[in-house]
């Protein structure tokens, strides 16, 4: 829309065909989401705003069906070749009929021009979470 915010639209189609829930939904899944970005203060931060809705249309009926609406906020803070992250999202699973939220804080450093390291622990809450509390750490290849 302009040098510093701007939207943006996404689709995307998962193909889980597992067929132990250890490992996978079984489901087919259609996930549509739009974005919107927009730096702050001189590009020093970044914020992310999306809105994801993800239904599931084929795969084992022997696995519920998935329909989650998610909503996401992430901001990103510049400094150097690091960063921080906070993120909140925000997931209704009508499924289930409960909340599947988390939020996490992420720290990364740029190694190289294309590629980076992160740490991410994260907390979930909400009457129906996955899980309790998350640590994901990572390298990002970019090419």
């Amino acid at each position: 829309m302009e040098r510093n915010n701007g939207i943006a639209l996404r689709a995307r189609v998962v193909s889980n065909s597992a067929s132990d829930p250890s490992f996978g939904s079984g489901k087919w899944v259609f996930i549509p989401t739009v974005f919107y970005g927009r730096y702050l203060q001189s590009k020093k931060y970044l914020w992310i705003s999306s809105l994801e809705y993800q239904t599931s249309f084929a795969g084992s009926s022997s696995q519920n069906d998935i329909n989650v609406t998610a909503f996401e906020n992430v901001i990103l803070w510049f400094f150097g070749r690091n960063w921080i992250a906070v993120d909140a999202a925000f997931r209704y699973n009508n499924t289930v009929k409960g909340y599947q939220n988390n939020a996490f804080l992420e720290f990364g450093r740029k190694i190289t021009p294309d590629n980076l390291i992160y740490i991410h622990p994260s907390i979930a809450f909400g009457g129906q979470k996955t899980y309790n509390y998350g640590l994901e750490a990572g390298i990002l290849i970019l090419f």
